[in-house]
């Protein structure tokens, strides 16, 4: 028995402990709690083996599991598992079309064509009047 608790218990223990890191990566409501439940044999067989170099590393996963199971919000349709079901049919609200694109005329076409060459026309002027080094690397 004393081999088995030496031996077998950590690697069970450490499959548990990468199964709560899985359903935290995945985000589920109770994976941080799991996580620090885990933490409590880990504490147990660190004493019994006398393997106190573990201890600060269980200790600070123990405080990183249950901090994050305090303060790390869900989203919402993650805190939506802890919710009971409800007993209502969910029904969508109708979504009113998209108005139809403006119609893209002749004159306002020209106009952009206009403020476009403008706007061109000033930048080429401003270039063309700093100091020649300057134009070279624009």
């Amino acid at each position: 028995m004393d081999a088995l608790i030496r031996d077998g218990l950590p690697w069970a223990l450490s499959a548990l402990t990468i199964w709560a890191l899985v359903l935290a990566g995945r985000q589920h409501p109770l994976a941080w709690a799991l996580g620090f439940v885990i933490q409590v044999p880990w504490a147990a067989w660190i004493i019994y083996t006398e393997a106190w170099g573990l201890l600060p590393m269980n200790v600070g996963l123990a405080l990183t599991y249950g901090w994050n199971h305090v303060f790390t919000p869900l989203r919402p349709e993650r805190r939506m598992l802890l919710a009971p079901k409800s007993r209502f049919k969910k029904t969508r609200l109708p979504v009113p079309p998209l108005p139809p694109a403006p119609e893209v005329t002749p004159e306002f076409r020209r106009e952009v064509e206009a403020a476009m060459g403008r706007h061109v026309e000033r930048a080429r002027q401003e270039l063309a009047a700093k100091p020649a080094t300057v134009r070279r690397w624009l």
